[in-house]
């Protein structure tokens, strides 16, 4: 879903607004960003360290480009970015969460708290930052859904409760930087 979107939003883009100052703006990033994310896939079958690190600049580089692509809703333009950078931000701190434990560098829980927490962190920094981009809060809580929904059967209350009350601060600076509610009174 998250591709075909950018690929409809490319499109949009290309015969819409080719000389659009902030479409050039965006593309950069953006383009460094999918570059990577074409060889993610195979280097994440045989080098998990490499990957996380190939990860993690997708993901800057995608929050890049949602920022460069301005402060409007335009569904073609923001929507589509939004949305792939909230989905590699979980990502990231997913993959270091399990490469931390896997190479016995931590413990399992510390490195799920510590990485759950920076995702969180990072996301409510993105969104101070760019209240109006509401696809990087869907796809940040939608991910952050999934970890709750994965932890729920081994009981790991902690992580579950940090998850479903970082899901819950997402999804309300969201809603408010939509517009949707109020959080000031």
């Amino acid at each position: 879903m998250i591709y075909i979107w950018l690929i409809v939003g490319a499109g949009f883009g290309a015969f819409r607004a080719p000389e659009g100052s902030t479409w050039h703006e965006m593309r950069k990033p953006l383009s460094i960003s999918l570059a990577i994310g074409v060889c993610w896939l195979w280097v994440a079958n045989s080098s998990p360290i490499l990957a996380t690190i190939l990860i993690i600049a997708m993901t800057v580089t995608a929050i890049l480009a949602m920022r460069r692509a301005g402060r409007n809703k335009r569904v073609w333009k923001r929507g589509p970015v939004g949305l792939y950078a909230g989905w590699l931000t979980a990502a990231s701190a997913v993959s270091i969460s399990i490469i931390l434990p896997g190479y016995e560098l931590m413990n399992p829980q510390l490195a799920g708290v510590i990485c759950l927490t920076a995702a969180l962190a990072v996301g409510l920094l993105v969104q101070a930052d760019s209240p109006s981009a509401w696809t990087y809060t869907v796809a940040i809580c939608w991910a952050i859904g999934g970890i709750i929904i994965n932890q729920w059967g081994s009981d790991n209350w902690l992580i579950i409760a940090l998850a479903g009350l970082g899901w819950i601060a997402l999804a309300l600076r969201g809603l408010s930087g939509a517009g949707l509610i109020n959080t000031t009174e």
